[in-house]
């Protein structure tokens, strides 16, 4: 997704599982940004512990 010209944000679903037959849908941006060199930005996932 576009945020502005030259960054756009990318969604990475994933799932967690809790127990057996349950889980948890999560996902994760990480930013790209571009313009006359390429940066890309891990927001990473927070420690739950």
């Amino acid at each position: 997704m576009q945020i502005v010209p030259f960054i756009h944000a990318l969604r990475h679903p994933f799932i967690i599982p809790v127990a057996p037959g349950i889980a948890l849908d999560r996902f994760v941006n990480s930013y790209l940004v571009y313009e006359e060199t390429i940066a890309l930005i891990d927001t990473g996932v927070a420690d739950e512990g």
